[in-house]
């Protein structure tokens, strides 16, 4: 009679604890969890010191071990050198014919036996290079005989201005002509001397090229009171004459207009 009591004891032990088996399962997967969490927040504090070691470093020495491949390249921009080449003190009389041969050649509407790129090299030269005679400036002495040369040309405009025209329409056509071909042969002036303008003038007060041929072409042609006169009254005339139904030329007078308004 005792095993059958010992039986029905153990049967009884089963019952009122169903879930032995599965609370000792349920005890080593929380032991194994907490092990990982462990180890994650080891890792994790591991990995934040690393960092935060690494992040001193880079701070505190001003510098990373990442600077060299992130590092902001510099462009540094140096001045012009100064050119060594001393030129000879006699270096502009040899040059000066030259260039006053090729000056010429532009005003007259010829054309310069001497190479252009010759004629810059020169010019290059005298505004940018020194000279064993410190008393003289060449670039002075270029800009002097340039403006000498142009005054002498515009001058040569007064006799066919000053020349009796009793058609006031004709008189308007040759004084704008005049002007256009003046305005071509100032800028073609001015791309050959553009050195010229870009160094010495730009520091000396002194009119640059184009403004010096506008002072010149005001002061002998549109300061003339006899040509100033022809001008305007003419002017006037085919404003006139447009009012009372007549065809003019428009475009001669808003040329005019211009030339006016710009050596105003």
């Amino acid at each position: 009679m005792s095993k059958p009591s010992d039986k029905n004891s153990s049967i009884r032990l089963k019952r009122d604890h169903p879930n032995n088996s599965f609370d000792e399962s349920n005890s080593s997967t929380k032991s194994s969890t907490s092990s990982i969490k462990k180890l994650k927040h080891q890792h994790n504090n591991t990995t934040t010191i690393s960092m935060d070691k690494e992040t001193h470093n880079r701070y505190s020495n001003g510098s990373s071990s990442f600077i060299s491949s992130n590092s902001t390249k510099k462009l540094i921009i140096k001045n012009l050198k100064t050119s060594s080449l001393v030129l000879p003190s006699d270096y502009f009389d040899k040059i000066w014919p030259l260039l006053k041969q090729a000056l010429e050649a532009i005003l007259n509407g010829t054309i310069s036996p001497t190479n252009e790129e010759q004629l810059y090299r020169h010019i290059d030269h005298l505004c940018t290079t020194s000279t064993n005679d410190t008393n003289t400036s060449q670039p002075n002495l270029l800009y002097d005989n340039l403006r000498k040369v142009l005054d002498e040309h515009v001058q040569t405009f007064l006799p066919t201005l000053l020349n009796e025209i009793n058609d006031s329409n004709d008189y308007l056509r040759i004084l704008n002509s005049i002007w256009n071909d003046h305005i071509i042969r100032s800028s073609l002036i001015r791309q050959l001397f553009i050195v010229l303008d870009r160094t010495y003038v730009l520091h000396a007060a002194v009119p640059s090229i184009w403004e010096l041929n506008q002072d010149l072409f005001r002061r002998y042609i549109m300061q003339n009171s006899i040509i100033s006169n022809r001008c305007i009254n003419g002017i006037l005339k085919l404003i006139e004459q447009e009012r009372r139904g007549e065809t003019i030329d428009r475009n001669l007078i808003k040329n005019l207009i211009r030339m006016l308004i710009d050596l105003h």
